[in-house]
């Protein structure tokens, strides 16, 4: 069973997630209880240090509005997001704790989103849900996902993609970021995993770096159509699963929609045992259809990597920094 215990302590702040799925949280802030939260049609709104549930909704609704902050705040749980957003402009979710929502952070036709520092537990899905983040249609510069850190247990959970860029991307100058994260566990889904980018065919310039993925689902991290996505220094490892497929991949989902074309995939290392037992680090589509084209693949990634394992340390910075 899951086993929360949760401390309030000065000048104390710590994570631990050991083996099966106990988690022990101390923090030096007192919470206040809150029921859900709606902001709608405003600006310039600062929420912290609330302890956010919703049995019959979104813990947190965003609409409309700019310029909102969400941070230093348990969320959770919750009947669906954790923190939901729509239409809106420049916000920031940071240094949240979010558990036991069917997703973490929803936001869709929105700009200059910024998700960092913050800290997920089970996923409830189910699909269409079960991301700890999810951008749909989020484009523009500005936009973020960066030091997070996200657990499903197995069992626990009903996750999906824990990070899923679909019709989402950035500019040539300031690409979408998706750097630094934490994932571990995933599954039971045939389609679920680690980090999906070019979801839906559109949305180009995103770069996803030096994250670290264990047993994340069906496959680590991905490319599914769109263009100008690079894949730099992550380090994937997925043991064999009844669900597991592939470490990373390369295919265009949705010919109809675009080309699939101009990605960088450097400096990675991964491990990998499919679900029949066979190493499947890397693989790309070479289909007429679903090919990508002009895919650059640098002699520098480690496929079947022994430098990865299910021991990895999270990146430095993951996760809640300032509690």
């Amino acid at each position: 069973m899951n086993i929360f215990v949760r401390a309030i302590a000065l000048y104390s702040v710590s994570l631990i997630i050991g083996t099966g799925s106990m988690i022990k949280e101390a923090s030096a802030l007192v919470l206040k209880s809150s029921g859900p939260v709606v902001i709608s049609g405003k600006s310039n709104v600062v929420i912290r240090g609330l302890k956010i549930k919703n049995p019959n909704g979104p813990c947190v609704k965003i609409t409309n509005s700019t310029n909102v902050t969400i941070e230093n705040s348990d969320i959770g749980p919750c009947k669906n997001e954790g923190v939901y957003i729509l239409t809106s402009t420049n916000v920031k979710i940071q240094q949240n704790y979010i558990y036991e929502v069917s997703t973490g952070v929803n936001a869709v036709q929105s700009k200059i989103i910024n998700v960092n520092h913050n800290k997920f537990l089970n996923m409830n899905g189910p699909m269409p849900r079960g991301q700890f983040v999810q951008f749909n249609n989020v484009l523009g510069s500005g936009n973020r996902v960066n030091y997070n850190y996200g657990v499903n247990v197995l069992g626990e959970s009903h996750a999906e993609d824990a990070i899923s860029m679909y019709q989402s991307g950035g500019t040539s100058a300031d690409p979408l970021q998706i750097k630094y994260n934490y994932i571990r566990g995933g599954g039971p889904s045939a389609s679920g995993g680690g980090i999906m980018l070019g979801d839906g065919g559109k949305g180009t310039n995103i770069h996803a770096s030096f994250n670290v993925i264990v047993n994340p689902g069906q496959y680590g991290m991905a490319i599914g159509g769109s263009k100008l996505i690079t894949m730099i220094g992550n380090k994937i490892y997925g043991a064999k699963q009844s669900f597991t497929n592939v470490g990373m991949q390369v295919k265009n989902y949705y010919p109809k929609v675009g080309a699939c074309s101009d990605h960088l995939i450097s400096g990675n290392k991964v491990y990998w045992i499919s679900s029949e037992g066979a190493k499947n680090s890397y693989w790309a589509s070479s289909s007429a259809t679903y090919k990508c084209l002009r895919v650059s693949v640098k002699d520098d990634n480690e496929w079947d990597s022994p430098n990865v394992s299910a021991n990895m340390a999270a990146p430095a910075g993951a996760g809640i920094t300032n509690r």
